[in-house]
């Protein structure tokens, strides 16, 4: 808010990405080397500053689709980061108030269904598609049993990815 820090989120080649610290000069050059900030999960990004300057608000989570929250840290390596509680599952992109009462944030919903049609014989009308498996949550990857009497497809309806099993 100052204009005398600058905190950005770096990724590496091994897909962590970390949200560091540069400060600077009244002229916006870097002063020293930047520090990284972060280090409690391996994907820390999109940070923005709280009205006073002395601490960020940012999204971070194990990794790059699931599982996000918004964390509250101090500027300093050593701060421990605070989760927010906030609604929406998904989140990211935060922006807070001027005032710093409020926050305005991303909620990514995708909604994967597993759809079912009959497949028609030579020279039949296609038939329409429906949906078969759904919930608010991903339904991905069906799969057969041999008898063609189950399906078993992947679902993140409990919040972690899992393995169901339903009647086909």
């Amino acid at each position: 808010p100052d204009g005398r820090s600058l905190v950005f989120s770096r990724i590496d080649l091994a897909g962590r990405c970390d949200l560091w610290l540069l400060s600077l000069s009244e002229d916006f050059r870097p002063l020293g080397k930047p520090e990284r900030i972060t280090s409690d999960n391996p994907i820390n990004r999109n940070p923005a500053w709280t009205p006073a300057g002395r601490e960020i608000v940012y999204t971070s989570g194990p990794n790059w689709y699931y599982n996000r929250g918004f964390f509250k840290q101090q500027i300093s390596r050593a701060a421990k980061p605070v989760r927010l509680a906030v609604a929406g599952g998904l989140v990211d992109h935060v922006a807070i108030s001027g005032q710093g009462n409020r926050l305005a944030y991303e909620v990514e919903r995708a909604d994967d269904n597993i759809w079912r049609v009959e497949a028609p014989g030579p020279g039949a009308k296609p038939k329409a598609a429906v949906r078969f498996i759904s919930s608010t949550q991903w339904e991905i990857e069906p799969r057969f049993s041999p008898d063609g009497k189950k399906i078993a497809f992947a679902s993140l309806r409990s919040g972690t990815p899992e393995i169901w099993v339903c009647n086909s």
